[in-house]
């Protein structure tokens, strides 16, 4: 007959009578002694009951897993020590987020290690707050799934399919995104900071308070985007696309936004404080209570621009084309 793992074996002590195991002595009752010594408040005597779960094939191994979550953390790490090698990461991933960040943790800390979930498919899963902290998910298909909060620093998301996914306010800082698809996600308050979305398309995309510090952004399409609020600080934004897009409360401050198209915009009090506007169209713009201090206008299109109580110190206006139509000096 089947080994029944959950049933107690000839070999184990049965304490007799209605009163419960206690829990500092030898295994009782089985796989029900493990789990009773694994409510103790001692830590000692829950590692004790950890190793001896694993004598209980999977049933026991669900309890191991449990241990990642225990409040001791010495009691976590031996969890992890026992499940090395022992569990394929995608199971853990299965059981929710709570595990799977307890099993991260151990992964950073103890091997410095990066989880290799190439071509995973989590569509639709609930990964809120998940760690997938520099992990390797290229090619992982993340449509419809709740990545919101997500820690995704430094991941390989390259050929990733966001499709309709909720990323709202998670970590891609220095993420690899080449590739990735993004179209119809839920992107406000998104970090993108430090990643290369050359040529990215964000058509019609809610990028409202999104970060992109420092991203590389040249000829990436925002037409029709909503963009409210959001960062470009020191982003290169050369030649990207903003028609009908939606910039009011933008900060531009340090951007490159040499050959952009800002025709008739009103932006009106944003800051563009030491910005490249070289050879930008912003014909018709409204600069009102701008702040252009230090920023570049060489060789820009000003025609008709409103550029009424904008500060204008150390503004470079060298061959532009001012409001006037003449061409400044």
């Amino acid at each position: 007959m089947p080994e029944k793992f959950d049933r107690p074996k000839d070999t184990d002590a049965v304490l007799g009578g209605h009163s419960p195991p206690p829990r500092t002595g030898a295994v009782l009752g089985g796989l029900s002694g493990v789990k009773w010594r694994l409510t103790s408040g001692v830590a000692e005597h829950r590692i004790e009951a950890l190793y001896e779960a694993l004598k209980y094939g999977d049933a026991g191994f669900e309890l191991v897993i449990q241990g990642l979550l225990d409040e001791a953390e010495q009691v976590q790490e031996i969890a992890y020590y026992l499940l090395v090698g022992k569990v394929q990461q995608l199971t853990l991933l299965q059981k929710g987020v709570a595990i799977w960040n307890g099993w991260r943790k151990w992964n950073i800390l103890i091997r410095n290690f990066d989880a290799d979930l190439r071509g995973v498919n989590l569509s639709g899963m609930n990964l809120k707050r998940a760690n997938f902290r520099q992990c390797n998910l290229t090619g992982a298909n993340f449509s419809g799934a709740d990545l919101s909060e997500a820690k995704l620093y430094k991941a390989n998301l390259s050929e990733a399919n966001f499709t309709g996914a909720n990323l709202s306010g998670a970590n891609l800082n220095g993420a690899i995104l080449q590739g990735a698809i993004f179209e119809e996600a839920k992107l406000d308050k998104a970090n993108f900071s430090r990643t290369n979305l050359s040529q990215f398309n964000f058509r019609e995309t809610i990028l409202q308070r999104a970060n992109f510090t420092k991203a590389q952004l040249g000829k990436a399409d925002f037409t029709r985007a909503n963009l409210k609020k959001s960062k470009f600080i020191k982003a290169n934004l050369h030649q990207a696309n903003f028609t009908e897009a939606d910039v009011s409360g933008v900060n531009f401050r340090g951007a490159n936004l040499s050959g952009v198209n800002l025709s008739g915009f009103n932006l009106s009090g944003l800051n563009f404080s030491d910005a490249n506007l070289r050879k930008a169209n912003l014909s018709s713009a409204n600069f009102r209570g701008s702040n252009l201090s230090g920023t570049s206008f060489i060789e820009a299109n000003l025609v008709k621009a409103n550029l009424k109580k904008a500060n204008l110190a150390l503004t470079n206006f060298q061959k532009a084309i001012m409001p006037n139509g003449r061409i400044h000096k």
